[in-house]
């Protein structure tokens, strides 16, 4: 109890000085506001490209038709099997094209491309076609096509041939 008689009177006999105060308050540095990256864009196109084939998929290589990649694609980097890896283009203005292509490579000298283009006023379009595919298969689907974001999936899975 008297403990708290204490801590009360000291508190009571501090001065404070809200001038002091105020001004350090109003001078201090103030959080910025990020910003979300799917308000970047006004319209984009995601390619998600899941690998579940025994072998890992290198990317050959990706340029674009039109707008600008989110991050850019990597020549030589791979997607392991089991993984999912997403490029994602788009437009800041909603009238303006996007597009382009990725070509995917594999270990016995098979390839994939990767095309995809979204013009304003047309469907957005992706697919996914093979070169000497002896292990693997591929597919593509479109969804959410009725978004300012389509993705594009495309999947790899092991072939005939493949392990």
């Amino acid at each position: 109890m008297l403990s708290t008689i204490v801590f009360a009177a000291a508190l009571s006999s501090a001065s404070t000085a809200p001038d002091v105060m105020t001004s350090a308050v109003e001078s201090a540095p103030k959080p910025v506001r990020g910003k979300v990256l799917l308000d970047e864009f006004a319209r984009s196109l995601t390619i998600e490209i899941e690998s579940a084939s025994a072998n890992p998929v290198e990317l050959g290589y990706a340029e674009l038709t039109g707008g600008v990649w989110e991050q850019t694609p990597i020549p030589g980097s791979t997607v392991e099997p089991g993984d999912v890896v997403s490029y994602r283009n788009g437009v800041d203005n909603q009238y303006d094209a996007l597009g382009g292509m990725i070509r995917l490579l594999l270990p016995f000298g098979d390839s994939i491309l990767i095309e995809f283009e979204w013009g304003f006023g047309s469907d957005a379009s992706c697919t996914a076609n093979g070169t000497n595919l002896q292990a693997v298969t591929v597919s593509s689907e479109l969804e959410y096509t009725m978004s300012a974001n389509p993705v594009c999936t495309i999947t790899i899975l092991n072939g005939p041939g493949g392990d």
